[in-house]
């Protein structure tokens, strides 16, 4: 079967539409156009494969739709703009085998301008052909959430600008086949700088709650507690969480030079974040300092090295850095992520530890009675000043790492009561007996385990675990996490 919508770049903007538009049972072909992180699973894509998405034996395949959508990645370039090379790349390569009457939108994330300087010469030079007259040219923002289950391509609306009212038509009656709302913008520059709103919008919000996370800390305010209350605000009101730094694929701009008029804020905000990794490493160097303990020779664990809960993603996670700050201060770093096998910081492959992640089960006639509590008072409470999560969080859900708070206390010892051997099917006792971590470290979207009931004192008892010791007691460390933003 012919293809009908070819995706150029199959990468975190490009695979999901193509499963959309197969799920639409729209016949749809990818190209690559160089190394991409794949954001679907091997079951998605096997799904895709079976339901009329393929992969072209070469180019020339491309001049045979009716339909075609860049989706390259444009990462940061050293200059501090975006880098195009990509998506040059894809324009050259569609543009030797483009025919007549072909609608191309491009999807990537861009500086206002570039569809209509930059993409469309390449396009008319390559082909022949000249856009809005023989061929129809557009651009839309892609509002691509990854792991939302919530916000689909189905649900959500797509904001689609033409080079002429001809172009937007095109391809508003391609994306109307994907989603239930089609926003026609005025044209393909103001259809670009939606995207540079929305972009900007999470990284200034999440630059706001940072400040407010470090503010609360050195006032000795509950933010879990704030951002609660001001949660309740039913108007004039979005709720974001702090965390470590911002990940994802999206990338700020504040449009130095390439603009009459610069976006100081965004500047400002892009300077607040990237501040954050060494304010939580100087944050775990503290918490260390109150419980007796030396950065240097302490082993840290770092829960979730991705930007993001239950991805594979670690574009731009602050993890590498708050590890590599970590261990020049001397720390022994390992790392728990059930999406990364293998991590490696500055050359040297970090050991990944498996966690217990046992609910508690219920006691069983023939169990021992459970030892008598300790009732010593609790020791002191240190409090961690960021939201945890994964790489930088709003209100739609993907988002920013964080420091933990820890708090310590003896229970009671660990052999006043002798451990039955759990025999149940799947039980894994070697779990139980991991090593005890001075501190543990949340930086970026690890999935998270059930929670715990809140403890009075806490801002939150989410990811909360006991770390049995190797001798007469037994240390808990409490940390909390909380959900954070996505990446656009």
């Amino acid at each position: 079967m012919p293809a009908d919508l070819a995706v150029i770049g199959l990468g975190p903007y490009g695979l999901p539409l193509a499963q959309a538009a197969v799920a639409a049972g729209i016949p749809t072909l990818g190209y690559r156009t160089g190394p991409e992180a794949d954001p679907l699973t091997p079951a998605e894509v096997r799904r895709m494969l079976a339901t009329g998405f393929r992969t072209p034996t070469g180019p020339a395949e491309l001049g045979r739709v009716r339909t075609a959508v860049i989706c390259a990645p444009t990462p940061p370039s050293p200059d501090g703009g975006l880098d195009l090379t990509q998506v040059e790349a894809a324009a050259r390569t569609l543009a030797a085998h483009m025919r007549p009457h072909t609608t191309v939108i491009l999807e990537s994330p861009v500086r206002p301008g570039t569809t209509e300087d930059f993409l469309r010469p390449l396009l008319e030079q390559g082909s022949g052909l000249r856009a809005g007259r023989d061929f129809h040219l557009a651009y839309s923002p892609s509002r691509v959430d990854p792991g939302n289950r919530d916000h689909t391509p189905t649900n959500t609306p797509k904001v689609i600008g033409g080079l002429t009212p001809a172009c937007t038509e095109s391809a508003a009656t391609f994306y109307g086949r994907l989603t239930d709302k089609v926003v026609r913008a005025r044209g393909p520059r103001e259809a670009e700088t939606v995207q540079l709103l929305e972009t900007n919008f999470r990284h200034v919000n999440i630059a706001l709650v940072n400040e407010m996370a470090v503010l609360c800390n050195d006032l000795g305010v509950d933010l879990w507690d704030v951002l609660r209350c001001a949660e309740t605000k039913p108007f004039g009101f979005q709720a974001f969480r702090p965390g470590p730094g911002v990940g994802g694929h999206s990338v700020p701009q504040d449009l130095t030079g390439r603009a009459p008029h610069s976006l100081r804020m965004v500047e400002l905000a892009q300077q607040v974040n990237a501040q954050m990794p060494r304010y939580v490493v100087q944050r775990a160097a503290a918490l260390l300092n109150e419980h007796g303990k030396s950065a240097r020779a302490a082993r840290i664990l770092l829960l979730g090295v991705t930007y993001k809960a239950d991805l594979a993603d670690q574009q731009a996670a602050p993890a590498e850095e708050i590890a590599t700050r970590l261990m020049s201060m001397g720390a022994a770093v390992s790392y728990h992520d059930p999406h990364i096998p293998s991590w490696n910081v500055a050359g040297t492959a970090r050991p990944p530890r498996r966690l217990p992640l046992r609910g508690r089960r219920r006691r069983r006639p023939h169990d021992p009675p459970p030892a008598a509590p300790d009732v010593r008072p609790p020791g002191p409470v240190g409090q961690g000043p960021a939201a945890p999560g994964h790489a930088g969080g709003d209100a739609d859900g993907g988002g920013a790492p964080a420091l933990t708070g820890a708090r310590t206390r003896r229970g009671p010892r660990a052999r006043d009561t002798p451990r039955r051997p759990d025999t149940r099917e799947g039980a894994r006792s070697d779990a139980l007996r991991a090593p005890r971590y001075r501190l543990r470290v949340i930086t970026g979207g690890a999935a998270s385990p059930r929670p715990s009931p809140r403890r009075a004192g806490t801002p939150s008892a989410r990811c909360s675990r006991s770390w049995p010791s190797r001798g007469a007691g037994r240390r808990r460390s409490s940390s909390s996490r909380r959900g954070c933003g996505t990446d656009r």
